[in-house]
């Protein structure tokens, strides 16, 4: 959960940064970050590349044109110029990082239950810190010393969330709208307020709480897609860890970090516009891998789109949408898209298309470029391998007497075990090879079911070419042989065993470590071979999930064996059906799954107890809300149980409230009921060290109960979070208690704009007598914007304005406060003095315009 003592401000460090050969020390908030520099993948420095009009630029595997060389590349680059560049002082920009730590998203779309458990430890947790540091030091090398200044924050309470289908939509890298998932609504509109001041404020402790350049949320959350959004104008984007860094090069979440950077410091897609000025940036490619398109058009690791972003130089090549057609480029086109100057304004790429005809891109260019040579590697001969071991993320691969040994860690679905590749020439088949062939066995039952793939890497660029999904290995000893069909047409450079892309969207059964063992994998001819995947019982439970109305007893006898002694998978399955179609019945054998420890089976046992709604569910749901014994299971069972007056009793509202999870304590103020007692109960969470609680408790407080009043003075001046004082102050307007009114009205004085604003737009919407003595106050305010909102306040009184009142805004010389003046005296017949009307006939047309109505 977020405390002061996480929530760290990068204020003056007094830490030297500088690097130390192959790492660097970089400052992270206040924490001093020790990061190695990501490693080449090897063939970056020594692609070939041809001159065109006195440049050079890199030549594909495939024989596409590439970027072209500007100097050291990626990473490299940052490395051999960071230690000569200083952070400059007065070019700060300023991001709000928040690390969700605990994610639990329950999908229920379609006839499939999907669960997605998904967790950081320290070990992501370091990664995140260092990719940070990363993004840091290429932002520096790239402007010339502007300086990303972090403020991170670390919440590990779980969050959970339900997807679905439907919602708004949200942009997304790739070039593409997909549908918002609930978690990236949760986080942008929910979560991150609170804790996001719009204007500085100085509180007690020295953490750094805003104003944001940008904001920035990295979570476990296997989500689909990139949401970007803005919060007050600040650009938000919501990065998905596992999805990011999966099958990434090294350092790829600095490179994805960077490049969101970049686009926060230039994108006004959203409305936002850059809080600094746009310095001269210079293109610092990703690293590429072995077997993918060079470019620096990055290409999405679920999707296999390319990800078009304005200011990202994009490939001169292929085009991803037409085989065979090729862009031939424009040199001075070409030469200006690659200018710092273009950059900045992301200006569009001017091509001349040509038809490959079956010849070499390069045959298209200028007369005086020729194809470099390519580096020669031997092909598959005989239908054997190149064999190339590699580990990506989570898995460990090795070999020994024709057995490869595959390990996989970790709680996501990151990463892969490359068994073969290649970094020019595509492996070649021998002749008549139609299949690729393997035996694979487990002694895990869990993971028979979870959706490995055998996947190809295309010098196309495509990341991930699954022709398997799923496979059920053979059990112990029992080796189980498969045969798939090779893609036609399509050059591998790399093969390789992990999970599916789908698997990135469906989490593990089971954490921690897997072994699978592989042998006997080479190119032939045998037959094409299905995975004996057994999914009777799963289709059957598919059928019943489609039927509506309440589960029968015939069907039930078919799904109590699988809940009583089934694998999880089976359990998983027949829950789901009992979450669409109620059988009380089955309360005896689902209560214990509701209590269990699985956050597979937990949430959708609760939910199945829910559906039976009878006077035994509804005490079971409760016993689960006081017992647990697990955070999964508190929370499901308040959730299932929202707006349920059985739950708003002091024993529940007492257990939640002093359990870790600030969520829980969130739910506890939800569940107080609106009685004498109410009050005394809220005022007692006043001091949660959780911003969002305390906002919770202070939008329920009254502000004529003298207790509840008091308590609001004080936030209203002291709490840091801005939202929690605005909320404060829209409430003690309404303060009518004897000796505490004016003081309570001193709100709409408050140092922070917004806040000031907000109570007069709250006014202004909601006119009335009582408010007469907080306009009064507010038209002393100096700021012309503040003076307008009051103006037209004041326009929809109910009663007779008074020219005292207003006389502050007499001397303006402010076209809009001028405007609403004007307006205002019409509607209200208020006359105002000649000098202010031959101010007003010496200013724009628009204020000349509303002095004609004014008179007229």
């Amino acid at each position: 959960m977020i405390t002061p003592l996480l929530a760290i401000a990068l204020l003056n460090s007094t830490v030297q940064e500088a690097p130390q050969g192959d790492s660097t020390t970089i400052n992270v908030g206040s924490e001093t970050i020790v990061t190695p520099w990501p490693a080449s993948t090897g063939n970056w420095e020594n692609l070939p590349t041809v001159s065109i009009g006195g440049a050079n630029y890199i030549v594909h595997p495939s024989g596409d044109l590439g970027p072209r060389v500007t100097g050291p590349n990626g990473w490299k680059a940052v490395k051999e110029k960071f230690g000569g560049i200083a952070a400059d002082p007065n070019r700060p920009f300023r991001v709000q990082v928040f690390i969700i730590s605990d994610v639990l998203l329950l999908n229920d779309i379609n006839a499939d239950p999907m669960r997605r458990r998904s967790t950081f430890f320290n070990q992501q947790i370091a990664e995140i810190k260092q990719a940070l540091a990363l993004t840091r030091a290429a932002a520096r090398v790239a402007t010339n010393g502007l300086d990303i200044q972090y403020t991170l924050s670390t919440d590990d309470d779980i969050l959970i969330s339900r997807e679905d289908a439907g919602g708004p939509k949200a942009m997304v890298f790739g070039g593409g709208a997909y549908p918002a998932s609930n978690l990236s609504r949760e986080l942008i509109q929910n979560y991150i307020p609170p804790y996001v001041n719009e204007q500085k404020f100085e509180s007690d402790d020295p953490t750094y709480r805003g104003p944001f350049d940008a904001i920035w949320v990295i979570h476990p959350g296997l989500s689909s897609g990139f949401a970007r959004s803005d919060h007050n104008g600040v650009p938000v984007t919501t990065v998905p860890f596992y999805t990011i860094s999966e099958n990434a090069a090294p350092g790829g979440l600095a490179n994805f970090l960077f490049e969101v950077w970049r686009k926060d410091l230039s994108d006004n897609e959203y409305g936002w516009q850059p809080k600094i000025l746009l310095p001269d940036i210079y293109n610092l490619p990703s690293e590429p891998m072995v077997g993918a398109a060079l470019d620096t058009q990055p290409v999405n690791s679920i999707t296999g789109a390319r990800m078009s972003w304005p200011g990202v130089p994009v490939v001169v090549g292929r085009d991803p949408n037409e085989g065979g057609i090729y862009f031939s480029p424009n040199e001075k086109a070409v030469a200006d898209r690659f200018s710092q100057s273009s950059m900045q304004q992301g200006s569009p790429v001017q091509y001349t298309r040509a038809n490959s005809g079956g010849k070499s891109p390069l045959a298209l260019l200028s007369p005086d470029s020729a194809a470099p040579a390519i580096p020669n590697e031997a092909d598959a001969v005989g239908g054997v391998l190149p064999i190339k071991l590699r580990n990506v993320g989570d898995f460990q691969i090795s070999q020994a007497d024709g057995i490869f040994k595959i390990k996989r860690e970790g709680v996501g679905s990151r990463g892969r075990a490359v068994i073969a590749e290649r970094s020019f020439k595509p492996i070649v088949p021998g002749s008549g090879v139609k299949t690729i062939s393997f035996e694979l066995r487990t002694s895990d039952r869990v993971a028979v079911q979870e959706p490995y793939s055998l996947g190809m890497a295309t010098s196309a660029g495509v990341l991930s070419f699954p022709v398997s999904d799923p496979m059920m290995p053979g059990l112990n000893d029992q080796w189980k042989k498969f045969s798939f069909a090779l893609p036609e047409g399509v050059q591998i450079m790399s093969i390789w065993f992990g999970p599916s892309k789908d698997a990135q969207f469906s989490g593990r059964y089971q954490n921690g470590a897997q072994n699978l063992e592989m042998r006997g994998l080479k190119f032939g001819n045998d037959p094409v071979t299905d995975n004996g995947f057994d999914d009777s019982f799963l289709n059957l439970c598919r059928q019943m999930r489609q039927i509506s109305g309440p589960l029968t007893g015939d069907e039930w006898s078919k799904l109590e064996p699988k809940i009583e002694k089934g694998n999880a998978i089976e359990q998983l399955y027949a829950l789901h059906v009992l979450n669409h179609r109620a059988y009380p019945g089955a309360l005896e054998k689902v209560f214990p799954l509701a209590r269990s420890a699985s956050d597979t089976l937990a949430p959708y046992a609760i939910g199945a107890i829910k559906k039976m709604e009878t006077l035994e569910s509804v005490e079971a749901l409760k016993t689960v809300v006081m017992r647990g014994p697990f955070e999964v299971n508190y929370k499901m069972a308040a959730q299932a149980m929202w707006g349920d007056p059985f739950l708003s009793t002091r024993d529940v509202i007492d257990r939640l409230s002093v359990l870790r999870s600030w969520r829980l304590r969130k739910t506890s103020i939800d569940l107080i009921p609106d009685d004498k007692n109410a009050q005394i109960l809220l005022v007692s969470a006043i001091q949660d060290f959780n911003p969002i609680v305390r906002l919770t408790v202070v939008n329920r407080l009254d502000p004529n109960h003298e207790l509840s009043a008091r308590r609001m003075l004080f936030v209203a001046v002291n709490d840091y979070s801005e939202d929690v004082r605005l909320a404060a102050g829209l409430k003690l307007i309404d303060c009518e208690i004897p000796g505490l009114r004016s003081e309570a009205i001193r709100v709409i004085r408050d140092e922070n704009i917004r806040i000031r604003r907000q109570i007069l737009y709250k006014i202004k919407a909601n006119p009335d007598a009582k408010y007469r003595d907080v306009l009064q106050l507010a038209m002393i305010d100096t700021n012309p914007e503040v003076l307008k909102i009051a103006l037209e306040a004041w326009q929809v009184f109910p009663d007779d304005v008074e020219p005292g009142e207003i006389q502050t805004a007499f001397a303006t010389k402010d076209d809009g406060v001028m405007i609403a003046l004007l307006n205002m005296a019409k509607a209200k017949k208020v006359t105002i003095p000649e000098a202010t009307l031959t101010t007003a006939s010496g200013m724009s047309d628009a204020v000349k315009q509303a002095l004609a109505n004014y008179r007229g």
